[in-house]
């Protein structure tokens, strides 16, 4: 039976520095890490990742601010769930890249998840306070 391994990649190891902040420059930085986890899957462990986003948040949340007089502003629990997407989506497309390049026969899926609280009518909203209740889970490598 193959362990398991769970990682946390923070929003700010995605951002090398100041000059490297694009979605391309992330997509890179994600690519590099995905380097590192298949090591990890080719040593025989099943692999879930997670991942932060408060920069790439703060970034969607000052682009809604500036544009704000020619577009709509992005409430912060969309933003969340924007970069949680997208977030994941270039972990899992990075780590399926790097393990094929290896031979690996792996599937990898990213999965958004959330928790929020239910109001006095049992809709469900979503959670924008600091208490940490959501997790991200970016990408799963198992074997196909």
């Amino acid at each position: 039976m193959e362990k398991l391994v769970i990682i946390a990649i923070g929003g700010n190891s995605l951002i090398s520095d100041s000059q490297h902040m694009t979605v391309f420059d992330q997509y890179r930085a994600a690519g590099q890490t995905s380097q590192h986890i298949a090591g990890i899957v080719e040593a025989g462990y099943r692999v879930v990742i997670t991942h932060g986003n408060g920069p790439q948040v703060g970034f969607i949340l000052l682009r809604s601010e500036i544009a704000k007089e020619v577009l709509h502003q992005v409430p912060l629990d969309t933003c969340g769930a924007d970069t949680q997407g997208a977030i994941g989506y270039q972990i899992s497309q990075t780590l399926d890249n790097e393990l094929r390049r290896r031979g690996l026969q792996k599937s990898v899926a990213a999965v958004k998840t959330s928790r929020g609280s239910a109001s006095s009518d049992g809709r469900r909203r979503g959670t924008a306070s600091n208490t940490p209740t959501r997790m991200r889970a970016a990408g799963a490598a198992k074997s196909r």
